[in-house]
């Protein structure tokens, strides 16, 4: 079962653990329904799980010397 908490952030997804991630890329919901809920599958470098690379490209904090990928 999906469930939002009362500040709108998705909180629970049946089996699936949610992560919450602040960004400085959010900005404002706007008022009324959410009508769409966007979930990212990806690992970066492709295909090596287990990493912080997807956190780092969302918080803008990703090094591009990191990782060849990343060039």
């Amino acid at each position: 079962m999906m469930r939002i908490d009362a500040a709108g952030w998705l909180s629970e997804c049946g089996h699936l653990s949610v992560e919450r991630l602040p960004s400085p890329n959010f900005d404002e919901r706007a008022s009324g329904d959410i009508d769409l809920l966007v979930i990212h599958n990806i690992s970066l470098p492709p295909d090596e799980f287990g990493g912080d690379g997807v956190q780092r490209l969302f918080t803008n904090t990703l090094d591009r010397n990191a990782h060849p990928y990343y060039q």
